[in-house]
């Protein structure tokens, strides 16, 4: 998160463990800044944060690739 406030720009997660569901996810962490105006600087607002689980983002194309003859081990 802190990246995220430094850079100004969107920064993911190392894959991990959500506890809940125990599926692996990455986490995307989005910084919501405020931006300079009339001589005041810009600052952090807040984060907006999107979880997205590994297995349903890439399990469509995986099975893409296999229905066209594409195999992965």
């Amino acid at each position: 998160m802190a990246r995220a406030f430094a850079t100004g720009t969107v920064q993911l997660s190392r894959p991990a463990t959500l506890i809940r569901t125990g599926l692996n996810a990455v986490l995307a962490f989005a910084p919501v800044i405020r931006p300079e105006v009339e001589g005041q600087p810009a600052a952090p607002l807040g984060m907006v944060v999107g979880v997205f689980e590994i297995e349903r983002l890439f399990s469509p194309l995986l099975q893409q690739a296999e229905n066209a003859g594409l195999q992965f081990e």
